[in-house]
């Protein structure tokens, strides 16, 4: 069985169709999994109808039965990031951590 990779993020989610119709730029699938900035797109979900825009906190590859450490950023480091979606993909919403599983 493959390991699965797992994902602590701070970020807005939205429908794929919903970003393409938010997003005022003209990128590609590419760019948007591309790093702006720290900022960048996660596609999750059973057939990757999401995507997440915002920064990945910490990557875990490994379950060897200890427990994870959720990273949290200071309200500045939050406001970063908004902003920087906002200015690389002219996107805004509600801003989460996520804890996903790929």
């Amino acid at each position: 069985m493959a390991k699965k990779k797992r994902y602590f993020m701070y970020g807005t989610v939205m429908t794929y169709s919903t970003y393409l119709q938010t997003s005022s730029h003209d990128e590609t699938i590419e760019d948007v999994l591309q790093s702006f900035d720290n900022i960048e797109g996660m596609f999750t979900g059973r057939n990757g109808e999401f995507v997440i825009m915002g920064k990945i906190l910490k990557t875990v590859d490994t379950v060897d039965g200890t427990p994870l450490v959720i990273p949290q950023l200071s309200r500045d480091e939050e406001k970063m990031v908004e902003v920087g979606v906002d200015v690389n993909f002219r996107i805004r919403g509600e801003y989460h951590y996520y804890f996903i599983i790929k």
